[in-house]
């Protein structure tokens, strides 16, 4: 019986937490912390304090697993969920008039909502445990090491040398008192009386016997009860190091590792190798009958002048059938398209282009920018930059002058920029769409034609 959410049953779930599994915690976290946060935060708490609550109830019902007292015909997120809300509500229900062992409570509880769960004082000390567990790992690891020794230490007994500014240095802290039993004997007569508190001070003003008298005497010092359940709770304490590494992990916004997968079962072996067998005459299939790329229609089709001035020299024997007036074009014109031609068949499309900019922005030879920008604009397309060339056709006044050629060059450059960005595929499409009712041409318009069926596939 498991959590609809859930991918592992319940089994999977006692035993991972019974044996502080890092897949099953991670499994926990991964699947049940948001929807717990959201209960806590549906009862008035606030997202931290959902985190808050939902840890001390993962850490619950991990003592609870060992313990082997995890309901097994409950759900177990459910029995989470009612964990962290027993915790929360409890909390709420407290005196918050702390004082420094209850300012312990980063986290404690209420009335138990289900039979299952621990009852208060248990929950209260799940609580207190990390309390006093997050401070222990502040200190040092020969403090921690001290401290661990005399809190395992069977009687009371009084604390040593070392042990003592380890002591005192968890206490604080833990935020609670110190015990001071100050028992200095009495001073030789003709000295006169000192009050303890004052007398450290002015220790060297007493006989060597009176200032080794004034040292606090810590004999028969015991750690409070709380103090040493958590501490002697080893178990407890590196579970709850586990939980503190991947709540680390959140805070810093890292990813957690992947929760485990369920076993696999005996059909898997045989599910892969039809997978597989599809896997390959699926490829098969596509590689003979898919439908063309973006860039494979690009590159069939994209065939460009092969020089500037032979391309020029036909448009201009098509113009003289024109009856339309044609501005007159200055001589330094077709001298500097030369130029360029003499680069562009180099293949030196950036050098071309250089001289061909300067054409178009001369003021005096404005006759020819279109003729400068058509030209461009088929440099830019051999250099594989569609928005340039596009650009470059849209400034041309004068476009009967090119007639298709515009549009089928226009065509090209956007489905060059469909090979960059797949979701203009249609709009590719749209143009091709106007350079096959624009073209007047039997072997261009069957191209165009082609070009569309691939890719409209």
């Amino acid at each position: 019986m498991q959590h609809p959410s859930g991918k592992l049953s319940n089994d999977q779930y006692i035993n991972g937490l019974q044996d502080a599994n890092d897949d099953i915690l991670i499994s926990i976290y991964v699947e049940f912390r948001t929807a717990v946060v959201r209960t806590v935060t549906a009862q008035g708490g606030n997202e931290a304090d959902g985190g808050i609550f939902f840890r001390a109830a993962v850490v619950e019902t991990a003592r609870q697993a060992r313990a082997r007292e995890l309901p097994l015909d409950e759900p177990f997120f459910f029995h989470l969920r009612e964990i962290a809300l027993a915790h929360y509500l409890d909390w709420q229900a407290e005196p918050h008039e702390k004082s420094a062992a209850q300012e312990t409570t980063e986290l404690m509880p209420a009335p138990a909502l289900s039979s299952t769960l621990p009852d208060t004082p248990t929950l209260r000390q799940t609580r207190m445990n990390i309390y006093a567990w997050r401070h222990f790992e502040q200190l040092d690891a020969g403090c921690q090491q001290e401290v661990l020794d005399y809190a395992q230490s069977s009687t009371p007994a009084s604390l040593s040398d070392s042990s003592e500014p380890c002591v005192r240095k968890y206490f604080s802290l833990l935020q609670i008192p110190f015990p001071q039993h100050i028992h200095p004997t009495p001073l030789t007569s003709g000295e006169p009386d000192i009050d303890p508190s004052d007398a450290e001070p002015d220790a060297e003003l007493l006989s060597p016997q009176a200032r080794s008298n004034l040292k606090p005497q810590t004999s028969n010092f015991k750690l409070p009860d709380w103090v040493s359940i958590a501490l002697l709770d080893t178990k407890g304490y590196q579970f709850w190091q586990k939980t503190q590494h991947l709540e680390r992990k959140i805070a810093n916004r890292q990813p957690l590792a992947p929760p485990p997968e369920a076993p696999p079962n005996k059909w898997l072996p045989r599910l892969a190798m039809a997978l597989a067998a599809f896997t390959l005459l699926y490829t098969g299939y596509t590689y003979f009958f898919r439908s063309a790329t973006p860039r494979e229609v690009y590159q069939d089709n994209f065939q460009p002048p092969t020089s500037i001035m032979a391309d020029l020299q036909t448009r201009q024997a098509a113009d003289t059938m024109s009856t339309e007036p044609r501005p007159e074009r200055p001589v330094a014109c077709d001298e500097i398209l030369r130029q360029a031609d003499a680069i562009y068949q180099k293949k030196e499309y950036e050098a071309a282009a250089e001289v061909l900019y300067g054409l178009a922005e001369s003021e005096s030879l404005a006759p020819c920018h279109s003729d400068a920008l058509f030209y461009l604009g088929i440099i830019a397309l051999h250099n594989d930059d569609p928005g340039t060339a596009l650009q470059c056709f849209a400034k041309i006044d004068n476009l009967d002058r090119f007639g298709e050629d515009i549009y089928w060059y226009q065509a090209l450059a956007f489905v060059k920029m469909a090979e960059l960005q797949p979701d203009l595929r249609e709009k590719a499409a749209r143009a091709v769409e106007r350079a096959v009712g624009a073209t007047q041409h039997p072997e261009r318009r069957t191209q165009a034609e082609k070009m569309l069926e691939k890719l409209k596939k």
